[in-house]
């Protein structure tokens, strides 16, 4: 109904991208798609973009379409065990 689009529409999730090159044009594709929060340094960048998954999907193409050599592109801020994964530089199995 009408307040599950609603709440679809304030949802907000976090991302990191891992990028071979390319991060300054992935920052300007991923703030044309409202992506708030940018932080980037040493070849990764972490965001927020308003939105579910398919407004991370359609960056991610963004990205590839753009040229960004993407190594890496997820969700985080979930679990502990992820959030310490990510901190060793490692990825949760899945």
């Amino acid at each position: 109904g009408r307040s599950s689009a609603r709440a679809a529409a304030q949802a907000r999730r976090q991302y990191r991208l891992r990028a071979l090159s390319g991060l300054d044009e992935a920052e300007r594709l991923a703030r044309a798609s409202g992506a708030l929060e940018w932080r980037a340094a040493d070849g990764q960048a972490e965001f927020v973009l308003p939105g579910g998954g398919e407004e991370g999907a359609a960056l991610l193409k963004a990205f590839v379409e753009a040229g960004v050599k993407v190594s890496w592109f997820g969700e985080f801020g979930g679990s502990i065990q992820e959030s310490y994964l990510a901190l060793m530089g490692k990825e949760p199995s899945r």
